[in-house]
């Protein structure tokens, strides 16, 4: 009991130094190609590789929304980038992660990276335009570890716990009910995040 007690406190100053921005690092502004990069907190690309018209650089996703993506290479040559090989964006220091070629931001960053996928709607078939307004929304949990992606459920999060928190796993299991585990499901996604650190995030 004790022991859970002093990890439920450590947890807690966790978070509150987190969400205060205490800690002396930030992610870094530029493009990643890998869950690993990202958790490295070392983009491959950064401001002065990207090829923009006229050299007139505005933002990260501004250039990732352009048709066709270039940048300097090793060589120093003009080379074209596939946008499916973007894992993600960090732009202004927040995080965007790139699925079917869409930039989705980033809710809460960590091993279990929370994120809510979503698409322009067509309005209908005589009028194929995407508008920004509506979209289709779905949660996300993103595990850096094994870049893979789940739905965003108590289940999903029982079993990612499972996996990599036994302590954190029995805790969230032993709630009473499964209403019970919807409600908590984001503050045990934060008592992991805040147990676990991402390297920027450790004191």
């Amino acid at each position: 009991m004790k022991r859970l007690f002093s990890l439920s406190i450590q947890i807690f100053i966790l978070i509150t130094l987190l969400s205060n921005g205490i800690f002396a690092q930030k992610p870094e502004n530029g493009v990643y190609f890998s869950s690993l990069q990202l958790i490295e907190n070392t983009p491959v690309l950064t401001q002065e590789k990207i090829v923009v018209r006229n050299n007139n650089f505005s933002s990260y996703k501004n250039w990732f929304k352009s048709d066709s993506l270039y940048f300097i290479n090793s060589s120093y040559q003009k080379t074209s980038l596939d946008k499916d090989s973007i894992f993600a964006i960090v732009d202004q220091n927040i995080v965007f992660i790139n699925t079917n070629q869409t930039l989705h931001k980033v809710n809460e960053l960590g091993y279990l990276t929370y994120f809510i996928e979503s698409y322009p709607i067509v309005n209908t078939a005589y009028s194929p335009v995407a508008v920004d307004v509506k979209k289709e929304l779905s949660p996300r949990i993103l595990d850096l570890k094994s870049n893979k992606i789940v739905d965003y459920s108590a289940n999903n999060l029982l079993q990612l716990l499972k996996e990599y928190d036994n302590e954190l796993y029995l805790s969230y299991k032993a709630l009473d009910s499964n209403k019970k585990r919807k409600q908590l499901l984001y503050s045990y996604l934060e008592k992991y995040n805040a147990k676990h650190p991402l390297p920027i995030f450790r004191l």
